[in-house]
């Protein structure tokens, strides 16, 4: 090789970067314009290794940083805008291990399912409505909405960051959203009617027993004959609850299976074709099914 054309691109105290123009023996040598384009680079390949170390450094401060999280002993969790979770230490993962953020999960697959046996009854284009549905994230696990089995989907709430989210998530899918308050609800200011299906995950946790009665026989009215209400409720006694309970400022109403099925007390009992509690897998929910009749 010869006619070399070097540049130094960086450098350490036990090593250098550099960029060599080189031609093979017996080539023609590089013409001016060659060199002229490598001169008109090197200022950009220069800096561009200046960034490269700062990027390195940037990198390690990062793992540092990750690293002291991850050791840290206070349960840390970082979520995005549209409430995933996007991090977690140790100590969070432990929490997420125990047995009320499992009864959470759990809650989500029984609803999902729920929605799936909904919609994959034969012949029938099932209407679905949610009550307090948040972020709506059970859908997620749906292999009917993901497969357009159904004829509508809507989720009701009284936050409209929540309903933006939703339909930014699912709106394409064909999923639609309604605001309103649970005193509109209860007040018979919308006129549900109809659905296969209607439930709410955990609205029932945060109201008393009287409140969660009247909106056990509104919603109940909202189903259509042979269609079917499914509530949620945390039972008593479960274990590390009280993390959740300081971390989401949440307070709930647990119930036993008992005061689950007194929700039904104010509903005519021959409108009710059957009436059931069934629980998640670790005894932590309890859910009240009731079908109308017809």
């Amino acid at each position: 090789m010869h006619h070399i054309s070097c540049i130094k691109l960086h450098e350490e105290t036990d090593s250098g970067v550099y960029l060599s123009l080189l031609t093979a023996v017996g080539a023609a040598l590089p013409e001016s314009r060659h060199r002229d384009l490598l001169m008109r680079l090197s200022p950009h390949l220069l800096r561009a290794a200046r960034m490269s170390k700062r990027f390195e450094n940037l990198e390690l401060e990062v793992a540092k940083r990750d690293l002291r999280l991850d050791r840290h002993q206070t349960p840390v969790s970082l979520l995005s805008d549209d409430g995933r979770l996007v991090f977690c230490n140790r100590e969070a993962e432990k929490r997420l291990a125990e047995p009320a953020a499992r009864a959470l999960r759990c809650r989500r697959r029984i609803i999902a399912r729920a929605l799936d046996d909904t919609c994959a009854q034969p012949g029938k284009q099932a209407r679905v409505l949610c009550i307090a549905g948040g972020h709506f994230r059970e859908v997620e696990l749906s292999r009917a909405l993901r497969h357009g089995q159904f004829a509508e989907m809507c989720v009701f709430d009284d936050d409209e960051t929540c309903l933006a989210t939703v339909r930014r998530s699912y709106g394409a899918l064909g999923v639609t959203t309604l605001q309103g308050t649970l005193e509109q609800l209860l007040a018979g200011q919308f006129e549900f009617d109809g659905f296969d299906l209607v439930y709410s995950a955990g609205l029932c946790e945060l109201l008393d027993d009287r409140t969660c009665e009247r909106l056990a026989q509104r919603l109940f009215h909202a189903v259509k004959p042979g269609g079917r209400l499914l509530l949620g409720n945390m039972r008593p006694g479960i274990s590390a609850i009280g993390f959740l309970e300081g971390l989401l400022d949440w307070h709930p109403h647990y119930r036993q299976d008992s005061r689950m099925l007194g929700l039904l007390d104010g509903i005519d009992c021959n409108e009710i074709a059957s009436a059931r509690v069934f629980h998640d897998v670790g005894q932590r929910v309890v859910f009240l099914e009731a079908v109308r009749y017809g």
